[in-house]
């Protein structure tokens, strides 16, 4: 999972995309999303509830506290989940065995070393070619079918997306600091060393 991400597209839109009820709390749109930032997920209805068999685009606090923790100051570490280690580790099995969830997304920032010197970082927008939404894989403390404990199915489709799907363009470094939340901040830019390009791959 990205450190940082976009979710600016009007809910009732990502709920139509993804199947789902539109939220009853909206988020404003943030061109910046980062750990401990109110998030939107898409989860399947509880089966004790009216909601039962219905995906529902619902608010989340990004920062996963297990239900073993006694502090929910733990949710501020807990913020990525690796899958070579999900299935396993003990503050995220329980919650990928039961509780997963669709984290829609516009797309996300990734950062570059620059070739000559490594100190200098050159932030990249990454999002899908063709403009739809992206669906990161989450967890939370209920997830889409909350039946389904196949972890080993289940992890099968935690793989990179294919090379042809996304697409990168280097932006403001202004990304750095999560007060900033507007829409220039996915502005393409002509980073100022054409090294920073050479290391996108």
């Amino acid at each position: 999972m990205c450190g940082r991400y976009v979710a600016a597209s009007p809910p009732d839109e990502v709920a139509a995309y993804f199947g789902a009820d539109a939220p009853t709390a909206e988020l404003a749109a943030n061109y910046n999303v980062a750990p401990t930032h109110d998030v939107l997920g898409v989860v399947e209805g509880r089966p004790d509830t009216e909601a039962a068999g219905r995906r529902l685009l619902e608010a989340f606090h990004w920062g996963l506290v297990p239900r073993w923790a006694k502090d929910v100051k733990i949710g501020n570490r807990m913020i990525n989940a690796r899958a070579d280690g999900v299935a396993t580790k003990n503050a995220f099995r329980s919650a990928f065995t039961r509780r997963r969830c669709i984290v829609p997304a516009d797309g996300f920032f990734e950062w570059r070393k620059a070739v000559d010197d490594p100190k200098r970082k050159q932030p990249y927008f990454i999002h899908r070619a063709d403009g739809e939404q992206l669906a990161l894989a989450g967890l939370w403390e209920r997830w889409l079918d909350p039946a389904n404990d196949d972890t080993d199915g289940l992890q099968r489709l935690l793989v990179p997306a294919p090379d042809e799907l996304l697409v990168a363009h280097a932006v403001d470094t202004a990304v750095g600091n999560v007060r900033n939340r507007g829409a220039e901040l996915i502005d393409p830019i002509v980073p100022d060393d054409p090294g920073f390009a050479a290391t996108l791959g």
